[in-house]
């Protein structure tokens, strides 16, 4: 996510950090989620519902609640929708994005990879440097 969410900074900003760029030069992961509104297949979305027991943690999501001072679970789905799409990469790639090496297992039975072949033909059609490893090799099967 990082690859695509970094901004140019504010050259008027009143804290020098904020002054500087905090876009990547470039970006490598690991079998990496990239459409939890697509996971894998059109329409199947990845909601901590949705999810086997020991991955729900990662999306369980939850908002401050003002008036009680304490972070709340998402209860509306709608608001959970967006997240998911807020923290899906394909939805923000641009011709600007750093070059990218997605490389992925192809027999990763928790992670799919057709999600991260749409992402990576996405990242294509905007323009930006991207390369695809895949291996069907033994010991990528998670």
């Amino acid at each position: 996510m990082q690859g695509t969410a970094g901004d140019l900074g504010d050259p008027k900003a009143r804290d020098s950090v904020d002054r500087v760029s905090s876009r990547v030069q470039a970006v490598a992961c690991f079998f990496p989620a990239t459409d939890f509104l697509n996971f894998g297949e059109k329409g199947h979305v990845l909601l901590s519902a949705t999810m086997q027991p020991q991955f729900r943690a990662a999306l369980d999501y939850h908002e401050f609640d003002k008036d009680k001072r304490v972070f709340v679970p998402v209860a509306d789905e709608k608001k959970a929708l967006e997240i998911a799409r807020q923290i899906s990469p394909i939805y923000h790639v641009t011709a600007d994005d750093p070059p990218t090496l997605i490389i992925h297992g192809d027999k990763i039975r928790w992670c799919r990879c057709n999600s991260r072949k749409r992402s990576w033909r996405s990242s294509r059609k905007s323009a930006c440097r991207r390369s695809w490893w895949s291996s069907a090799a033994p010991g990528t099967a998670g």
